[in-house]
């Protein structure tokens, strides 16, 4: 399966994950307001789920990314050992042949 399959797969399954489950934050929660400006206003009306399930894929988002960085990082890791290893032998190659 290649990445980009396998990243949609992912992207699916996380998001049937996401409407099948219910949220943490969806729960009833008592929070005070700190001490600063209000951030509270009780005149905006805000939809938390929505708002909880943006934030939800917006991380997931991130997750896929890094694990794309890490896959292309593995990839370029290899790539540079290997021309290591062409290296060295060639410097023992002429090395031998510099002593014969």
């Amino acid at each position: 399966m290649m990445s980009s399959e396998r990243d949609a797969d992912q992207r699916s399954s996380y998001s049937s994950r996401l409407s099948s489950a219910p949220s943490v934050l969806s729960e009833n929660m008592e929070v005070e307001p700190e001490d600063g400006p209000n951030l509270w206003n009780e005149d905006v009306e805000v939809d938390w789920q929505d708002k909880c399930l943006q934030l939800e894929l917006s991380l997931q988002k991130f997750r896929d990314q890094a694990a794309k960085i890490r896959e292309l990082l593995r990839e370029k890791l290899a790539e540079l050992e290997h021309r290591v290893t062409e290296a060295e032998s060639r410097a023992e190659e002429a090395d031998r042949k510099s002593v014969v």
